[in-house]
């Protein structure tokens, strides 16, 4: 019988799931390194734009609907909000449909800093990605069918 573990070590540029995960490292070291400039890591980023695009919806925003939009886990949902909170970036209020829950917001200066850092990553994506050329939309669109398809699985 062959053993399936010593044909991956011969071939580990084959796995879909290897090579996934090393082109999503590398991406996100770009990305780290070039938000430097506005104090921010790509986790940082996330979830700040995540606050902005939920605002931009209009409901209150809690840690729970944040985490759940972005797909990140709770727990780190938490500590990367009080890092954020920490920074000015973000804010947290009681004002909202539960005064119980604590109501997450972006500050100016998070405004300010997200919109310095959507250009950043805009301009590390367009360079990253360049190498697809003609060929990055149907990348996209693959992308998110990987996306949805796969949506829910992980809860």
């Amino acid at each position: 019988m062959e053993n399936n573990f010593y044909k991956w070590l011969e071939s580990p540029e084959e796995m879909t799931g290897i090579l996934f995960w090393k082109i999503t490292y590398l991406w996100q070291r770009e990305i780290n390194k070039n938000l430097k400039d506005v104090d921010l890591t790509h986790s940082h980023f996330a979830l700040l734009s995540g606050v902005a695009w939920l605002e931009k919806q209009g409901d209150p925003i809690t840690q729970i609907k944040l985490a759940n939009f972005t797909q990140t886990n709770a727990m780190v949902t938490s500590k990367i909000i009080r890092t954020l909170e920490g920074k000015g970036f973000i804010g947290r209020t009681s004002e909202g449909k539960d005064s119980r829950a604590k109501y997450l917001y972006i500050t100016p200066k998070g405004s300010t800093t997200l919109n310095k850092a959507l250009i950043i990553v805009e301009n590390t994506n367009k360079e990253f990605f360049k190498v697809l050329g003609h060929e990055k939309k149907q990348f996209d669109k693959n992308l998110l069918n990987i996306l949805y398809s796969n949506y829910d699985k992980g809860e």
